[in-house]
C-alpha cells in the first residue's frame, strides 16, 4: 500500500512540474515506486506464506 501511495503522489507531481526534465524525473520515480517497490513487496510478502511439501522451510529439514 505504501508503494502505491508513493507512486500516486509522484504521479500528481508530474502534473505540477514546470520543465520537461522535472516531468520525466517524477514519472520515473512514480513508475519505480509502483513497479519496483509496490509489486516487489507484494510478491515478497506472498512468498513468506508460501511453502512446498518436502522443501527446506526455516531451520527444519526432513
Amino acid at each position: 500500500m505504501l508503494g502505491s501511495l508513493l507512486g500516486l503522489t509522484c504521479a500528481v507531481r508530474v502534473r505540477e512540474a514546470t520543465t520537461q526534465a522535472q516531468r520525466a524525473w517524477w514519472l520515473m520515480l512514480a513508475a519505480w515506486a509502483i513497479g519496483g517497490t509496490a509489486i516487489w513487496s507484494m510478491h515478497f510478502m506472498a512468498m513468506l506464506g508460501f511453502s512446498v511439501v518436502g522443501s527446506r522451510s526455516g531451520t527444519t529439514w526432513r
